[in-house]
């Protein structure tokens, strides 16, 4: 099989949950969810070094979805 890396499986779990929720996904906020999910995460592991005490998967989940409900907020307001 394949083996996933931290960034690829929050990539992934974060799209699997969001789909499984029945939401709709653009092809701008998965790539907008990725990008900022993977900065947050090197930030927080090469930049604060704050993996020791919470493991970098977290926040980087965390920044996709409030990623997601950001820009999902701001296409219903836009409309």
């Amino acid at each position: 099989g394949v083996r996933l890396v931290g960034s690829e499986m929050c990539i992934r779990d974060r799209l699997i949950i969001l789909q499984l929720l029945g939401r709709t996904i653009t092809q701008r906020q998965a790539l907008t969810m990725a990008i900022s999910g993977f900065a947050v995460m090197a930030i927080w592991r090469y930049g604060l070094g704050w993996h020791t005490h919470l493991m970098d998967l977290v926040p980087g989940m965390i920044t996709g979805f409030v990623v997601y409900g950001i820009t999902s907020l701001k296409a219903k307001l836009s409309t």
